[in-house]
Parts: structure tokens; sequence; C-alpha cells
């Protein structure tokens, strides 16, 4: 199944009933979070921001609500907004520079990204209401996610696989697993093991890595190329099916304007 536009739309989530998608576009000329039926029909703008960096939606395990960042404000901050639509709120947490939202499986927790500068940024979590944060890795760290069992949280440090206890204990790297690209959002812990892109070959490849046997096994060849940013490829809560972006093409326009003196 593919879910056409003519303009860009990455990060895409799942709703945890599997009926919606929310991902991020500029089919309005800015980057805003949108909301489509499975199928992508009835697409449904929920932000209006007006900002190139505006995107990571992701589903709170209730659907009731999604998070997401932007940087409207001047800084990378988390906000929430309700999928049936209305005004975004700002995810109140004491400390600045916050991005890359995902949840916790029991919806009481939200894990993130906090600095700003590359070089410096770490994982943290917060209760999903705000308020004080919690530092869960030490040294950098990006992109993180809940394992499926609830115990851990996986993170990418230097094109690396790493997790923790959601408790921030016994920081580990995951032993076997081949290294993901250095965006680290190209990967989603699924089951047993974790989903990944492979660019080895002649195509990209979407491939799976056993964390108990530590083999991995090809699971698609992309027709065309990922962007180089795909904000994620999450899995339905059934393993059915996956999300992920492509570039089916790529195209410019001439514009001519008037009287710009």
């Amino acid at each position: 199944m593919t879910v056409v536009s003519s303009r860009e739309q990455k990060a895409p989530n799942i709703s945890p009933d599997g009926s919606k998608i929310a991902f991020e576009s500029n089919r309005t000329g800015s980057n805003e979070i949108w909301v489509c039926d499975a199928d992508g029909s009835n697409p449904v703008q929920l932000t209006s921001f007006g900002i190139s960096i505006t995107g990571t939606p992701r589903w709170a395990p209730d659907g009731k609500l999604i998070a997401f960042d932007s940087h409207v404000t001047g800084e990378h901050t988390i906000y929430l907004v309700d999928p049936q639509g209305g005004v975004p709120r700002k995810l109140e947490i004491d400390i600045h520079g916050n991005s890359l939202p995902s949840w916790s499986h029991d919806g009481k927790w939200i894990y993130f990204n906090n600095g700003d500068d590359a070089a410096t940024q770490s994982v943290w979590k917060v209760p999903f209401a705000g308020g004080h944060a919690v530092r869960l890795a030490q040294a950098h760290a990006t992109y993180p996610i809940e394992s499926p069992d609830g115990r851990h949280v996986y993170f990418v440090r230097n094109k690396r696989l790493w997790r923790v206890g959601t408790d921030g204990s016994s920081p580990e790297i995951i032993p076997g697993m081949p290294e993901v690209n250095y965006l680290g959002d190209e990967w989603f812990p699924f089951g047993s093991g974790i989903y990944f892109m492979s660019h080895s070959g002649a195509k990209t490849a979407i491939e799976f890595f056993d964390l108990k046997t530590e083999k991995i096994r090809r699971v698609y060849d992309l027709e065309k190329p990922a962007p180089e940013w795909i904000g994620g490829m999450p899995v339905t809560s059934g393993g059915k099916y996956m999300l992920f972006p492509q570039v089916d093409e790529q195209s410019s326009n001439l514009m001519m304007i008037e009287n710009w003196h």
C-alpha cells in the first residue's frame, strides 16, 4: 500500500488501533503535523506553525494524544495535540531544547532527546503531564524508543544501537547489531528483534536482526531510495504492516516574481 503525495511526507506513526497515520508533511509550504486514514485518505492538518522544523509525531498508547516537536519558539520543544483537532499545547519540562518524543507502553512517560547541539544530545524521560525530567543516558545518545517488553529504552550512539533500563541502569551496546545511519532514525524494535534499513547492497533493504541468535534476515528491498531523514519505520501492533517513506520522484519549479524591488 502506498500513501502518495507530490510533497514531502516523513516520520510516519501508526495509531494504536491501526486506523490512522500521523506524519509530518510540507504540502502546505511548511512542515506541519497531519493525520490521515490508514489507506492515506482524508488527510487533516493538525498544526499551523508555519516553520520548517516541526515533526516526529508519536501516538500515545491510548490514541488520545500525539506528541511531536517543533522549533517554533526558537528552541526545540515538545507539544501534545488531540488527533481529533484542537490547539497544540506545550509539554512543560524543567529542561529546555527537547525533541524526538516517544511514549512508554503504559503511557506514563515520554522519552525524548535533550540538547540542540548534536554533540551533546542525551536521552531523558518525563511524566506525560510534564514536570521534572530524568536523565537515562549519560553520554551522547539520540532517538529513544522503549523495548516491546517495557524493560529497556533503546537509543543510538555513534551509529550503534544501545539500550538502558527504563530507570537509567545498566547501559549496554547491542552485540552483533549492524551500524545504523548517522541520523539514527532507520530502525524499530519489534518482537524478538530490530527492524532496520541496510544500505550495503545495490538497493536499500529492510532487514531484521534477531536479538537472541544475532542473525539477520532480509525482509524487503525498497523499489526506490529512502530520503536522508525518514523519521521512523514503525510496525503495527500485530506485526502485519510497517510504514516507511521513500522518494518516488524529485522535481523543482521555476517561479517568476513581479514588482519585487
